[in-house]
């Protein structure tokens, strides 16, 4: 259930998130050393299913990560920053980076489906057929007075987060945000930084998602961000036809400046580098640089965050090494165009 009517130059990518727990386990906060091994021993069995046959998932196990790596798994959105505090925590992975299934993070079991652009319905039957998968292995915790019993009151119910990465850069700079942020709260959502709660925006990335789960189906919860979403995109467009309007130059002059500082410095920061990607982003989305591929400008917002250049290339964790080679890397990458 797409709407067709919109392209992915707004909405990046469309992410749903089932927090589930066993029955009778207690949750991973208070559980034992042996109820955690019971849970991974359980999740990673149920995805051995034959059902799955034909896609490969690899299995990390977190406590034998280094931070580095679990960081990188972070900021690619594959992993929460939570993940790891538990013993036998872990993370199953599917080849194509689509799937993930957290193991002992706030909750035992943590679902994650991710599509690309605006196409919440498609991330949800992924999602709704993993969990099929895993509940046909083990007794979910249930109550039918509350829904999925989950560690947080607010993840009770559907137990789903719905989300949809939007990048706004034309709202931002029409100093519009606050006002959205008002409307969706009013409305029971909320539009964060790109990496969840508590997360600052960096690049006029900003995802919306469901305040609570209580109280709506799975089905009403993706309607209803998947319509608010249709509805930020009418506002983002409309603001990006006014400021090219009104302000074609200043913007091109902008674009233009972020291309040039990105292909000819040699250091930079990833906030930096963040704001110039933003406008680099929106310049190709509004034609007014041709020579750049969005998705090469994606790719680049999450190769250059600091654990994962740092795992890429293998270098010493100093910011100043990072900052160098960050400057390197989107040279070679914007300028292999």
């Amino acid at each position: 259930m797409t709407d067709k009517t919109f392209t992915n130059d707004i909405a990046i990518s469309s992410r749903i998130r089932l927090a589930r727990n066993i029955e009778n386990t207690l949750f991973p906060q208070m559980a034992s050393e042996a109820d955690l091994t019971k849970v991974e021993n359980a999740v990673t069995e149920a995805l051995r299913s034959e059902k799955l046959a034909g896609e490969k998932y690899r299995f990390y196990e977190i406590r034998n990560m280094t931070e580095t790596q679990r960081t990188s798994l972070a900021e690619s959105r594959l992993i929460s920053s939570e993940l790891g505090k538990y013993d036998h925590s872990g993370a199953i992975i599917n080849d194509s980076n689509s799937v993930s299934v957290m193991i002992n993070e706030e909750d035992h079991i943590r679902i994650q489906s991710v599509k690309p652009g605006f196409d919440l319905f498609a991330a949800y039957r992924v999602a709704d057929r993993i969990d099929d998968i895993i509940g046909e292995s083990v007794n979910y915790a249930f109550s039918e007075k509350y829904g999925y019993l989950t560690s947080c009151p607010t993840n009770l119910g559907t137990g789903m987060r719905a989300g949809v990465m939007v990048h706004i850069p034309a709202i931002v700079m029409k100093n519009s945000l606050a006002g959205i942020i008002s409307v969706a709260q009013s409305s029971g959502l909320e539009i964060r930084g790109a990496y969840g709660e508590g997360t600052a925006a960096m690049g006029d990335l900003f995802q919306i998602s469901n305040r609570v789960s209580l109280g709506k189906s799975e089905i009403e919860i993706v309607q209803s961000i998947h319509e608010f979403t249709k509805e930020i995109i009418k506002t983002e467009r409309a603001a990006r036809n006014e400021l090219l309007l009104l302000q074609e130059d200043d913007i091109k002059n902008e674009v233009q400046r972020a291309y040039g500082i990105l292909t000819n410095a040699h250091m930079i920061s990833t906030e930096e580098a963040m704001k110039l990607l933003s406008l680099l982003r929106l310049g190709t989305d509004v034609r007014l640089i041709e020579n750049v591929s969005p998705k090469v400008v994606d790719k680049l917002m999450t190769e250059i965050q600091p654990a994962t250049l740092t795992l890429r290339y293998r270098i010493r964790t100093d910011a100043r090494s990072r900052d160098l080679l960050r400057a390197q890397h989107i040279k070679t990458a914007l300028g292999d165009l």
